[in-house]
């Protein structure tokens, strides 16, 4: 399997792609008292047979 990564600016996506097996890496700020955003990884799974 492949390792996975995305980003999201909604924090109400964080439970959805919990239920993916997706963890919270880091909350940024790219802009100053702007918008948070999160980036998120899963870790390689197994293929499937």
């Amino acid at each position: 399997g492949l390792d996975c990564y995305l980003e999201t600016q909604k924090e109400d996506n964080l439970a959805y792609y919990r239920r993916f097996g997706y963890d919270v890496e880091h909350e940024l700020r790219p802009v100053p008292n702007g918008p948070p955003l999160w980036t998120l990884r899963r870790p390689p799974r197994p293929p499937e047979v």
